[in-house]
């Protein structure tokens, strides 16, 4: 709710979003080129993908309880958004404002 607070009320088309304690790292011309791709396109959510091995080994760091889910051991996750950074456009966040 305070992300969309703030996407609404700055000038920006776009506004960035840090979650946790990940540590992420943005080239900010990357960043606003990447961005400038989608100015045409209505309500944009644009996020960290990733993919990797299901950690099914208790003590581990993101150690997946339900890895059974999954299939066999060392099965991997299919692409899919995170949330450790992520931008959504001014009109994606009065939708969201507007419809929730």
């Amino acid at each position: 709710l305070i992300y969309l607070h703030v996407c609404l009320g700055t000038e920006g088309l776009y506004v960035p979003w840090l979650h946790g304690s990940c540590v992420v790292v943005v080239r900010a011309g990357m960043l606003t080129n990447r961005l400038a791709r989608y100015r045409t396109t209505p309500r944009v959510y644009v996020g960290c993908m990733k993919s990797g091995p299901v950690l099914s080994q208790k003590g581990v760091k993101y150690h997946e309880p339900e890895s059974w889910k999954f299939g066999d051991e060392g099965n991997k996750y299919f692409r899919h958004a995170t949330g450790q950074i992520y931008a959504i456009s001014r009109d994606l966040a009065s939708y969201i404002s507007i419809n929730q």
